[in-house]
């Protein structure tokens, strides 16, 4: 059977417009997109029409493909600083001459704010299971349309084909906190197929098309194709399968990829409420300081009258003994 996610993604996006109708002000979403490529230009499009439909703001700033790294940086910073953005979301790929900053780009965003959960401080948080930490979104809409068609997933076996930081490594923790078992294949696994047929749950994330055909896989497998590739004009997967009587599988466009959009509003709600609580904790601290400022002040001044006072006893004391001893 073929799965599309329509039904699934207006359920979430239902219930994320409900709650921006009852904040104080929209959540706020910055996009950096350097080198405008189609695809990218697409996934863009597709997170400012989903924002616009839930109430929330998004911010582009489109950058030319020569930007430097002391641009995108600046950017980034400044977005950091803003009590007003909520989360920020470097669009990748970037261009050749950035690829080798991605991680050091990543980084600089404030981890609260890393509305794609690829900061190294939330992937390791998502490895030591922390709860408040935000999660990549492609795993997250992956485990969301797994748990919408099967039920009691503990004990299931789920193969990942792909080892990426967006895809393939945080899908794995999130399969073990559902308590699943799970293999991961990459380009040098050996026995492919005898593992993926193996599979009650078969993630393709691998980036090349016909990588899992019908031979592949046993009956009654759910297929989460999480590929996206351009052939003959038209998007495919990297799944190619004809009988689909004898699986799910999910449809390529109009799978994965809608839901991966949906968890970005996921986790930009998510991140607006730890920004709203940053900025109270920061008004707070501010308003210590600010006290203690006042507090320090008033010890200064008591200490300036103590002294004038002692200064005035004492010089009315040397002026009585200076009258004293003058002749009469």
């Amino acid at each position: 059977m073929k799965i599309t996610t329509k039904t699934l993604q207006k359920e979430h996006l239902s219930k994320f417009k409900a709650i921006i109708t009852d904040l104080d002000r929209k959540p706020h979403l910055v996009v950096i997109l350097v080198w405008s490529n189609p695809a990218s230009l697409t996934y863009v499009g597709h997170k400012e029409k989903i924002a616009k439909e839930i109430g929330a703001t998004i911010s582009v700033h489109q950058l030319p493909t020569e930007s430097t790294f002391e641009s995108v940086r600046d950017i980034i910073l400044q977005s950091n600083d803003d009590s007003e953005v909520d989360a920020i979301l470097l669009q990748m790929p970037l261009p050749d001459h950035l690829k080798s900053h991605t991680r050091t780009l990543l980084d600089l965003i404030k981890s609260h704010k890393d509305v794609d959960g690829l900061t190294t401080a939330n992937l390791g948080a998502l490895i030591s299971w922390k709860q408040d930490s935000l999660i990549a979104c492609t795993p997250q809409a992956v485990m969301s349309i797994v748990e919408a068609h099967r039920s009691d997933l503990a004990g299931k076996h789920m193969v990942i084909m792909g080892r990426s930081e967006i895809v393939g490594k945080p899908l794995i923790h999130l399969a073990l906190r559902a308590n699943m078992s799970v293999t991961t294949l990459h380009s040098h696994s050996k026995n492919i197929q005898t593992l993926t047929k193996k599979a009650d749950i078969l993630v393709v994330a691998v980036g090349r098309p016909d990588t899992i055909t019908d031979d592949d896989i046993k009956d009654g497998a759910l297929i989460i194709d999480v590929g996206i590739n351009k052939q003959d004009g038209k998007l495919i997967g990297d799944t190619n399968i004809i009988d689909q009587e004898r699986v799910d599988v999910t449809a390529v466009p109009g799978g994965v990829g809608p839901m991966t959009v949906t968890y970005v509003m996921h986790n930009l709600l998510a991140a607006y409420e730890a920004n709203s609580k940053c900025a109270k904790v920061g008004s707070q601290e501010k308003n210590r300081l600010s006290l203690s400022g006042y507090f320090f002040i008033l010890l200064l001044l008591s200490f300036a009258l103590l002294l004038w006072y002692s200064i005035g006893i004492y010089s009315s004391e040397i002026l009585e003994m200076h009258q004293n001893w003058l002749p009469k």
